[in-house]
């Protein structure tokens, strides 16, 4: 399949085909595995050709394979994590799952989620959609900064009115 390119195992040395810049092992070759679609396209010739070797180095070179560094970026946008999940989980690829899963920006743990829940009047909000969730170490982080809460008898806004001189 390749041009110039020798048999896996044949006589001809990997170095021999590191002077090919198309060969399986080729600087040309091995770039091409880095950028999305046309890596697909050369892993499909590495598994026509036999070449293992190089079949599993340009999976794990894919920029949109389950590893690859765009996928990885993708699991940190919202909506677009979810995804990324259902490929995944389509394609049974359970520890990328799970890593989207951990990843998701929106949550339980996202990072869009414990920002809301830092806002009064929102965190009431999402306080419930936690519990709703049975997840009750995220209702406890949320409950932290609701407004019943902060104008509990001890919670901050009361305090701040306390010192003002005017609000006794």
């Amino acid at each position: 399949v390749w041009a110039g390119s020798h048999a896996p195992g044949g006589p001809e040395s990997v170095d021999d085909d590191c002077e090919e810049p198309f060969g399986p092992n080729g600087f040309l070759t091995r770039l091409g595995e880095k950028i999305p679609l046309v890596s697909s396209g050369l892993q499909y010739v590495h598994e026509l050709s036999g070449d293992e070797q190089a079949l599993r180095r340009a999976r794990q070179e894919d920029p949109i394979g389950p590893d690859g560094f765009l996928t990885q970026v993708a699991e940190h946008i919202p909506l677009l994590n979810h995804v990324v999940q259902g490929v995944f989980y389509i394609n049974g690829e359970d520890r990328a799952f799970q890593r989207a899963r951990e990843r998701n920006p929106i949550g339980t743990d996202g990072y869009l989620t414990k920002t809301f829940e830092h806002i009064p009047g929102i965190s009431d909000g999402v306080m419930a959609f936690h519990r709703l969730q049975g997840e009750e170490e995220a209702y406890e982080r949320a409950r932290a900064h609701s407004l019943q809460n902060l104008f509990s008898k001890d919670g901050a806004i009361t305090r701040v009115a306390e010192l003002l001189p005017v609000s006794n």
